[in-house]
Parts: structure tokens; sequence; C-alpha cells
């Protein structure tokens, strides 16, 4: 069995996947690496870090593409929150990682401005309105159409 195609295998770990590299023999290493990228974003269970001090106040859990972050290794067995910073990782795949920053800070200082709240301005930030609403279906990155966030910029809370 090819170990590349375990990479490809969505019921396969990230982290217990072996990558292989077949073409960087001949020097094409650009069309592996962009499988590699392209693939982790939609199949990818993430990458599982844990940092006890990396966390304000009551949060437990972060996703910075492409790893999800932890306050404790407990939180590993936390099916929902795992699929909750999953949501995450495949927004920000969506608008390349860089855009979905940018998105998420300037929709919380314009809730922010509105709620003059700043608990509430998190709740209400159309990625977390859909992580939050979706966090308990294990299949819902399965059947989830691309851009689904924007289906929650208006929707009253």
């Amino acid at each position: 069995m090819d170990p590349s195609k375990d990479f490809m295998d969505p019921t396969k770990d990230f982290m217990d996947s072996t990558i292989v590299f077949p073409d960087s023999e001949r020097g094409n290493v650009v069309r592996p690496i962009l499988t590699i990228i392209f693939t982790s974003v939609r199949y990818a269970n993430g990458m599982i870090l844990v940092f006890k001090h990396f966390f304000y106040r009551s949060y437990v859990g972060l996703s910075l593409w492409p790893f999800i972050i932890l306050r404790n290794p407990a939180l590993k067995a936390d099916r929902v929150l795992i699929n909750h910073e999953r949501i995450h990782l495949r927004q920000q795949a969506e608008l390349l990682v860089v855009f979905f920053y940018l998105w998420y800070a300037v929709e919380w200082t314009i809730r922010c401005i509105c709620y003059l709240d700043t608990y509430q301005a998190y709740r209400n930030i159309s990625f977390e309105r859909e992580a939050y609403w979706h966090e308990r279906d294990a299949e819902y990155l399965e059947n989830r159409s691309a851009f689904r966030f924007v289906r929650y910029l208006f929707e009253p809370s």
C-alpha cells in the first residue's frame, strides 16, 4: 500500500500520516507540496498542540492554521471542542488564513461597538456563530459548503 494514500484518507489522524514526496527526486517539488497543503485543508484533523500559558482568561482552545492549540492535554478528548476548532481551520483555509484574521478583527471591532461588550461581540462574530452552531455535528465538515460562515453575518442573535 502506498503510504502517501494514507495522507488523503480522512479516517487517518494527520499527525500519524506518512508524507511521501514521489516527484521530489525529479525536481518537481511544487505539486507534492501543494497537494499536501490543499489535502490538509480538506481532510486533516488538525495538528494539536498544548500550551498551558498561551490563553487569556477562560479560553481553552484556539485555531492557528494548521494547528489547534489547547490549554491542557485532557482537552484532546473533547470532541465538541476539537470539532469547533476544525470548523475554524476550514474557515481560515477558505480565506487564505491572513484574510480570516483581518475579517475576524474587523468584525469583532464592529460588534464591540454595537454590543458594548467584548464577550457578546466575540460570540456574534460570523465565524464563531457557525462554529458554535455546528460544533456538536461530527459530520458537519464533510457536508459543509464553502464560505458557509457568510450566512451567519446578518442573522439575529
